[in-house]
């Protein structure tokens, strides 16, 4: 079930007809992608800040290590995030 907070935002992306939404909570992100909206977490506007040089790899590397020690990213989806950022990084 969602919390209030997180239909609000359901609501609001169906009322402004977005076609994205910024999360880091799995449970919302799984019904909005079920009902189209493309969905973007916290590590992926990360990346973007990498691929866009407004910050080193080392930081990136070091926010995607934090998340894994707090729980919030497993082990393996960090090592994905790592590899796109390596790769971007050389760019």
């Amino acid at each position: 079930t969602l919390t209030k907070g997180d239909e609000a935002v359901i609501a609001l992306a169906l009322q402004e007809k977005v076609k994205e939404i910024i999360t880091d909570d799995e449970g919302l992100a799984k019904i909005a992608m079920a009902l189209g909206f493309r969905i973007k977490a916290s590590p992926d506007l990360r990346l973007e800040g990498l691929k866009d040089k407004l910050m080193s790899f080392q930081d990136f590397e070091s926010f995607i290590k934090g998340l894994v020690v707090e729980n919030r990213l497993s082990s393996i989806v960090a090592e994905l995030y790592l590899m796109e950022g390596k790769k971007n990084a050389k760019d």
